[in-house]
């Protein structure tokens, strides 16, 4: 189990990963999932257009085991286990997280956060390809004092 906690850009990261073997269920399309909101889809779409190289990971890309452990243990991450949105830099305003595939490595996953509001440039807050892969699920929890913060690996939402 690899466990990390970092702070990057006004986003609290706390992660827990179970080394899992990552599969690919075939090939995937690019749209975005129903579920994301649609300002959320209009902020991503004009991204992802910089970005050929990433979609939006879905349910279909979590590798059997953790798939199954989320069925038995946390069905309702089932849903969206990539995107999840809540005030993750405390500034009042509902942010969102999304994972995304790294289309030349189908295993990794990468992680964005787009902190509100979302201005024209779109960019996220914070990027990362580095540190997570398919397993990884996105969650929030609360920390002590009702702050959201954005959680990946094995959890559910907890506020």
């Amino acid at each position: 189990m690899k466990v990390f906690t970092t702070s990057v850009c006004g986003v609290a990261l706390l992660g827990f990963t179970l080394a899992l073997a990552p599969t690919l269920a075939g090939a995937k399309q690019d749209a975005i999932p129903s579920y994301i909101s649609a300002q959320h889809r209009t902020v991503l779409e004009k991204w992802l257009k910089l970005k050929p190289n990433l979609r939006v990971a879905t349910v279909e890309d979590l590798d059997p085991d953790r798939k199954k452990l989320a069925q038995d243990m946390f069905p309702d991450k089932l849903a969206a286990p990539f995107y999840a949105v809540g005030d993750f830099n405390y500034d009042g305003r509902k942010d969102f997280a999304v994972g995304l595939v790294i289309k030349n490595k189908p295993g990794d996953l990468a992680l964005a956060v787009f902190n509100a509001p979302f201005g024209r440039r779109g960019a996220p807050a914070f990027y990362n390809e580095n540190r997570f892969d398919v397993s990884d699920m996105l969650f929030i929890s609360t920390d002590e004092r009702r702050r959201d913060i954005l959680q990946m690996g094995t959890g559910t939402d907890t506020r």
